[in-house]
């Protein structure tokens, strides 16, 4: 991955900001561009540190969400409708924004790689 076009994303969303804005919501072009941009650095980061540097022990947590991939992306939908369907609203309340928002993030990501293992371990899986 070069990482010129991570650069030329940026610059181009930054020149974008200029003229519409940024706003996620509004899926503004400034947006949509420097998220591609963070994507080509991290992606970029982390062949380099996986593939060329061979250093992928720090990554054992994630295995869960690599044994069974489309689990890991369709468990979250489901658990927010299931939480929907019992009347639970506090995640959608409560830790939406700042600091609390990213933490609340972080541990709703990693409980869903948990609930992936279990169900794994369980031999529940999603094939297409």
């Amino acid at each position: 991955m070069d990482p010129c076009l991570g650069l030329g994303l940026l610059a181009g969303g930054f020149l974008l900001q200029l003229l519409h804005g940024i706003s996620k919501v509004q899926a503004t072009p400034a947006w949509c561009l420097y998220s591609a941009g963070i994507c080509c650095f991290t992606f970029a980061f982390l062949y380099w540190l996986v593939d060329v540097k061979c250093i992928c022990r720090w990554s054992f947590f994630l295995r869960p969400a690599g044994a069974d991939p489309l689990l890991a992306y369709i468990l979250p939908s489901i658990v927010h409708a299931g939480l929907g369907v019992l009347g639970v609203q506090y995640l959608n309340t409560h830790f939406n924004d700042g600091m609390q928002g990213i933490i609340r993030s972080i541990v709703f990501a990693m409980a869903m790689v948990a609930i992936t293992d279990i169900l794994y371990r369980l031999r529940i899986r999603l094939r297409l």
